[in-house]
C-alpha cells in the first residue's frame, strides 16, 4: 500500500490492498468553445471481496494528459 494512503484505513474496514477495482466507464469530454480542449473521465467501481459496491473513485486528465482532479466516495449503506 501507498503509505500516501494510510489515512483509507479509518474510512473502511477492509484491507485496501482486498479492494477489487472494476472499470465503469471512461469518456471525453469536449468544451464547447474550444475544440482541440477536452478532459478525460475515468470512473471505476470500489469492490469489496464478498462482492459488494463499496464506493467508486474518480480521475480527470485534460488532453494533455495532465491530472485534472480525482475523487474518492466510499458507500457508507
Amino acid at each position: 500500500m501507498n503509505p500516501d494512503n494510510g489515512y483509507l484505513k479509518d474510512e473502511i474496514n477492509i484491507p485496501i490492498n482486498d479492494i477489487i477495482l472494476m472499470e465503469d466507464f471512461v469518456s471525453v469530454k469536449f468544451l464547447k468553445y474550444e475544440i482541440d480542449t477536452f478532459v478525460i473521465e475515468v470512473k471505476l467501481q470500489l469492490i469489496s471481496p464478498d462482492k459488494r459496491l463499496i464506493g467508486k473513485y474518480f480521475y480527470y486528465e485534460n488532453e494533455t494528459g495532465d491530472p485534472v482532479d480525482d475523487s474518492l466516495i466510499f458507500d457508507n449503506s
